[in-house]
């Protein structure tokens, strides 16, 4: 990596620091879905002192088991408030899903300069940065931004690990990294990796035609450091809460299709387009060159990687139909599409900022008008 790139990566990683622990104690309060964290991991730091091994694993939120989620965030903050010397508080929730803010913003740099060079990256790694996306999740206590920055890593180790590295060690390094991150992302909201790292890798193997990615054994191994960070956890809640296996169903499985109460209403027409309005959302301020970055990469260009244009593509796409097709909606659903989005965002940027590109006249003295008239407005 050149000088001036790790220039740019220092630059990245300090900015990221500041905006995402800046006021950790201030802004605004929690929504239901942080004290759902914050509440459960007060209270299972609190039952570990009384009911020893069973306080940690079976989380509780006012008195009351609550199995409709994994423990991983629970856990993170119980650890955030015990490094910190403190009970858990507003700061100790809202630590974790700032931390894996830096992540998500590094993973988007990191995969960009593999695929599409250091300009490309340090655009990618900015427009990240600044999003809505970033600017608002890291403040939260909420699991969703955590699990989207352990699945983004995870897909990002195993593609550089198959198409963007030598056979050897350091491929089987980062295949197993990939399969770990992916099992931390199960501990942190299971069973989401199974669809928004599957999916992606599978239509990325099929579509493209990579089967002989699969023609090593270490991928078992792969499986197993899978299954590590959650199954042992799973397998004991089920043995300690007979009822669990029902609860997973209903929360996952029911909300999917639509059965539970609070998201019948969401399978009218018009909800199969809700997720376009989301990505533009979460990816603004860069929002307006969506269309020209899938176009980009679509038509493909010497500067971008060609297998690694699909792959963003169908990572994107392919969670874009899945969530779109699924009935219950949120829009924090979606936070694992975004980071193929802002990767190819990025392409688009430093091609649009490129000193080199020649300006059309009437486009720029249209986006003048359009400043020059909207900018009253947003004064």
């Amino acid at each position: 990596m050149a000088p001036a790139t790790w220039g740019w990566l220092a630059a990245l990683l300090g900015w990221s620091l500041l905006l995402f622990f800046y006021d950790l104690d201030g802004g605004a309060g929690f929504e239901p879905v942080d004290c759902w964290v914050a509440q459960t991991a007060r209270e299972m730091y609190e039952n570990v002192a009384a009911d020893g091994w069973r306080g940690l694993i079976i989380p509780e939120f006012c008195g009351e088991v609550r199995m409709q989620k994994s423990p991983g965030p629970y856990w993170a903050v119980m650890l955030t408030a015990w490094l910190r010397g403190t009970p858990v508080d507003e700061v100790s929730a809202r630590i974790p899903s700032a931390t894996l803010a830096v992540v998500f913003v590094l993973t988007v740099f990191w995969l960009t300069r593999r695929i599409a060079g250091d300009r490309a990256a340090v655009f990618a790694g900015f427009a990240a940065l600044s999003s809505a996306t970033l600017l608002y999740w890291s403040h939260r206590a909420a699991s969703d931004l955590g699990v989207a920055s352990l699945m983004a890593l995870s897909l990002a180790c195993l593609w550089i690990g198959s198409e963007a590295t030598p056979s050897g060690p350091r491929r089987v390094m980062l295949w197993l990294a990939g399969y770990f991150c992916a099992g931390l992302a199960m501990l942190y909201k299971m069973p989401m990796p199974l669809v928004c790292v599957g999916l992606p890798a599978l239509l990325y193997v099929a579509l493209c035609r990579r089967w002989r990615i699969f023609a090593s054994w270490w991928h078992l191994a792969g499986l197993a450091l899978f299954a590590i960070p959650w199954l042992p956890w799973m397998v004991l809640v089920l043995l300690q809460e007979p009822t669990a296996w029902d609860k997973w169903r209903v929360e996952f499985l029911d909300r999917a299709t639509g059965e539970l109460p609070n998201v019948a209403g969401q399978d009218a027409w018009f909800y199969w387009f809700f997720y376009l309005g989301v990505a533009f959302v979460f990816t603004a301020p860069w929002c307006l060159s969506i269309p020209g970055s899938i176009l980009r990469a679509l038509r493909g260009s010497d500067d971008i990687d060609s297998r690694g244009r699909w792959f963003l593509l169908l990572w994107f796409g392919g969670l874009l139909v899945f969530f779109s097709a699924a009935t219950g909606k949120e829009t924090r659903y979606f936070l694992p599409a975004i980071a193929p989005l802002l990767c190819l965002l990025g392409v688009e940027l430093s091609a649009f900022f490129d000193p080199r590109r020649r300006f059309n006249p009437a486009v720029e003295r249209f986006a003048t008008w359009v400043v020059l008239a909207a900018a009253p407005l947003a004064l």
